[in-house]
């Protein structure tokens, strides 16, 4: 007698497959927040390690680091960053050891990739003791992963400068420069803004003692994740600008129909943005620090009674590069610059805080310890986190 032969039927195949394409369609999900989960568990283990940085720092030398360090006390053609300086207490004193401060020879008319550039375009960054000095492209180029959110990438370059001359390793973390993104003026005189003002910024010498609103409840640094999904636009007056102002990008030399992404680079201290033009030149469309507000003046007041008006947005598609205020040359705001003459005409490069995680960012705070924020937070409490000596009372729950 001849045997049967086994085998599934075209109906029982079908419905095998079905079977298996809803447990995938089921367990997919579940797998990709498994993943979201390890990396944002990730993202706040590197805010750790920033904070214990930091703390580390403040420790050796009784103050916090300054956010950049400059000699005239404006966000332009600074020496160094934050971040450089916090190198040793990452276990990254390799970087840091090769990095010059000093003041120096004007280097050779050479980039790092070897191009010759004229004489004139030695100014602004590209001699002397500052950032941008060829003896330092090989450091400030370096991708450091702990200032990488996992959530967003695990690497990456930002272009920087005019004709495309420098590349800084990027980063997804910002000091926190307070409730406003005024930075003009010399932090240690009267006229700066002490109320709205956090924890860095040029210059600044803040210490733990100065944290009069408790270093619970006082952001340290953020989430400013970097990268084409986050766009710039030059709409710098409307709270909420429309797409058709963003940015064009780039490919090669000649401007394409990409978006501009927001971007910065840990090692830049350096944000010019006057007479730029975006045919000629590259400039960063970032900033190494984050305000919680945008377009407000030095009379600025967080109240109930402006709530509605407060103009911020956490994770923002567009990110608006902040125009604070624009004068006449030659003419200095006593309200906004003191007695720093070179502040005029400056567009500063704040923005707010955004990352990859969905509705939340990602805060480290004075005490060390590292918050998710959502995005339905209460517009006070939120400029309130960010002040240090603004004399706010709130409490976890607010946030």
């Amino acid at each position: 007698m001849q045997k049967r032969k086994v085998g599934f039927t075209l109906i029982e195949l079908l419905v095998v497959i079905g079977v298996i394409a809803v447990l995938i369609a089921l367990l997919l999900p579940a797998v990709q927040q498994a993943r979201e989960a390890a990396r944002q568990t990730q993202c706040r283990n590197n805010l750790k390690q920033l904070g214990l940085a930091l703390m580390n720092y403040h420790d050796s030398h009784g103050v916090f680091p300054p956010g950049l360090i400059d000699d005239n006390n404006a966000p332009n053609g600074g020496l160094t960053t934050g971040f450089v300086m916090i190198l040793p207490f990452l276990e990254r004193s390799d970087l840091f050891d090769a990095y010059n401060t000093r003041i120096g020879e004007m280097p050779l008319p050479t980039i790092p990739n070897g191009k010759d550039i004229p004489q004139d375009d030695f100014k602004f960054g590209y001699d002397g003791a500052v950032w941008a000095n060829i003896v330092n492209s090989t450091v400030i180029q370096r991708e450091i992963a702990t200032f990488f959110c996992p959530s967003n990438r695990s690497e990456g370059l930002v272009t920087l400068g005019q004709n495309r001359l420098f590349v800084g390793g990027a980063t997804d973390y910002g000091f926190c420069h307070g409730a406003i993104a005024a930075m003009c003026g010399d932090p240690q005189s009267i006229s700066n803004i002490d109320k709205l003002m956090g924890a860095f910024g040029p210059n600044t010498k803040v210490r733990i003692k100065d944290f009069k609103d408790g270093t619970t409840q006082t952001v340290l640094m953020g989430e400013i994740a970097g990268g084409e999904e986050f766009i710039v636009t030059r709409d710098y007056d409307t709270v909420r600008p429309l797409d058709s102002t963003a940015l064009d990008g780039r490919q090669g030399t000649t401007p394409g129909p990409r978006p501009w992404g927001a971007d910065q680079a840990w090692g830049a201290a350096w944000m010019r943005s006057e007479n730029e033009d975006p045919d000629t030149g590259i400039y960063p469309r970032g900033s190494i620090f984050i305000s919680a507000f945008q377009h407000v003046g030095v009379d600025f007041k967080i109240d109930g009674d402006r709530n509605t008006e407060l103009p911020a947005q956490m994770n923002p598609y567009l990110v608006r590069q902040t125009r604070i205020r624009q004068v006449p040359s030659g003419t200095v705001p006593a309200n906004i610059a003191g007695p720093n003459p070179k502040c005029n005409d400056m567009e500063d490069r704040l923005s707010e805080a955004r990352s990859q995680h969905e509705q939340i960012c990602f805060f480290l705070f004075g005490d060390g310890s590292v918050k998710a924020v959502k995005e339905t937070v209460d517009l006070r409490v939120y400029g309130w986190m960010f002040t240090v000596k603004g004399g706010e009372i709130i409490n976890d729950i607010q946030f």
